[in-house]
């Protein structure tokens, strides 16, 4: 038997272990870190980058990412025609190409989407709300805990529960 072949031999398959084992253990850690890792944090390092997203009714749009609020983000338009996207939530929607990165220690933006759509009724702006199956224009005539209101085309009052909203156009 030769003695300094079988050392080699075990030497290689052992680097080869300890090798695979800390490849495996690097994955773990990868894994583990990602599992705290939050949509909401992956938004923040896209703010101010250009970001594509699906809404709950099925509309892609791109836009240069503006703020990230707890369950909304604004995405606005490079086309200079000042128009901005209110997406309301979070939860229906789909990013394509998302920065993997997460924004660990920039806070989130706590201003809440009530405050959001009071802010645009101060604002008298008229707003295009879209939900699942329709989609409005009108005039902000109130904002509650868990609604907003609308003055739609005929003076008919439309009161849309936020969990409905997919999409606000503001121009």
């Amino acid at each position: 038997m030769d003695w300094d072949r079988l050392l080699v031999s075990l030497s290689a398959q052992m680097v080869q272990q300890e090798s695979l084992e800390a490849r495996n253990s690097g994955r773990e850690l990868i894994s583990a870190q990602r599992a705290d890792v939050s949509v909401l944090q992956r938004l923040r390092a896209a703010v101010g980058k250009e970001v594509s997203l699906q809404v709950d009714a099925g509309q892609v749009i791109t836009g240069v990412l503006g703020e990230v609020g707890p369950d909304w983000l604004l995405l606005g338009q490079r086309d200079g025609a000042g128009r901005c996207y209110l997406v309301p939530n979070l939860a229906s929607v789909v990013f394509y190409d998302l920065t993997s990165r997460p924004v660990e220690e920039t806070p989130i933006f706590t201003l809440s989407l009530g405050g959001v759509l009071r802010a645009l009724a101060a604002e008298r702006r008229p707003l295009r709300v879209h939900w699942r199956d329709g989609q409005a224009v009108g005039s902000v005539l109130g904002v509650g805990k868990d609604f907003v209101e609308l003055r739609v085309a005929g003076g008919r009052r439309l009161t849309l529960p936020y969990g409905c909203l997919t999409l606000v156009l503001i121009d």
